[in-house]
């Protein structure tokens, strides 16, 4: 009897030194492991009121070091103005910002106009307000060439190589393509070779550099460039003038706190109204921000149909 309870004894002394050593061996083990978290992002639902900070997105446009830091601002000051804790979120190309405004991980995000389309059209992504620049709440396509080339007219492009910015862009894809579309043509057949520079200010070196023969890009951003830094515009000259198309506009996802998309809405308007919102909005070229409707956007789903139905 007593030997039955010194083995039971013994035998729960053995299972907790087990246990006790699996998780030594475990801890270790986690030490060990490395993750690489360079290329992550942490990321919390938007609309649950418990989050301290809301996070808003800016879609790629321009590269980071010429642009995120006024639009940092920008996110800032809508923070400021609705006293909630904001934080800028960038990602690298137009369907990522759309997912994350679709999954609602941002409260709100600065998009291009041919995504905000198909995103409106898909699931219903709402438009908060859209720059004025230059005195029009319009842009358009430039088509460039090197500035030493001969190439004049968009048709001489033929067999040459080609900048696209991003797929899912409006001037930087969909535009070229449009007009590709009217000639009976696709951008496989008519150029050489394309590529995807990722940025509209990429694209714009591309071309100075000869890296490229011609480049389709938001006429606001060579215009943005060339009166900060003309070093790459200058070395290009515009063949071609696309348009006009409604701007980019601020969009959040369907279902967004009213109050809360509200309050965006009328920092936005009343921004140039305040000395240190202008002083903001000047950073890029931005008059103002007014309310536009999405009827605005129609010409770019005329152009969307247009490129599927010659495709048929």
């Amino acid at each position: 009897m007593h030997l039955q309870k010194r083995n039971c004894s013994f035998i729960k002394k053995l299972l907790l030194i087990c246990g006790f050593l699996i998780v030594i061996f475990s801890c270790n083990e986690n030490k060990r492991t490395k993750i690489n978290m360079e290329d992550t992002i942490k990321i919390t639902t938007a609309d649950s009121i418990s989050n301290e900070v809301f996070k808003i997105g800016v879609a790629a446009m321009l590269s980071p070091q010429k642009a995120l830091p006024a639009y940092e601002e920008i996110v800032k000051y809508i923070g400021e103005n609705l006293n909630i804790k904001t934080s800028m979120l960038f990602t690298k190309d137009y369907s990522s910002m759309n997912e994350l405004v679709k999954t609602k991980n941002v409260l709100a995000a600065f998009v291009c106009s041919g995504p905000y389309v198909t995103e409106h059209d898909d699931w219903g992504m709402e438009i908060i307000a859209a720059p004025v620049l230059y005195g029009e709440a319009l842009y358009y396509s430039y088509i460039i060439v090197n500035k030493a080339s001969d190439i004049n007219k968009f048709e001489n492009l033929k067999g040459k190589k080609f900048a696209f910015t991003d797929p899912k862009s409006n001037t930087g894809k969909l535009v070229p393509c449009y007009e590709l579309a009217k000639l009976n043509t696709t951008p496989d057949a008519f150029f050489s070779d394309f590529i995807y520079t990722g940025s509209h200010d990429k694209s714009i070196e591309a071309v100075a550099k000869n890296l490229v023969d011609g480049a389709s890009i938001d006429h606001l951003i060579w215009e943005y460039i060339n009166n900060s830094d003309s070093t790459y515009t200058s070395k290009t000259k515009i063949i071609k003038k696309l348009g006009p198309f409604c701007t980019p506009p601020f969009v959040t996802y369907p279902g967004c706190d009213k109050i809360l998309k509200e309050k965006m809405r009328t920092t936005l308007l009343n921004m140039h109204m305040d000395p240190k919102g202008k002083n903001i909005l000047d950073q890029l070229h931005i008059d103002k921000f007014i309310i536009v409707e999405d009827n605005c956007y129609q010409s770019i789903r005329e152009m969307h149909e247009w490129i599927k139905q010659s495709a048929q």
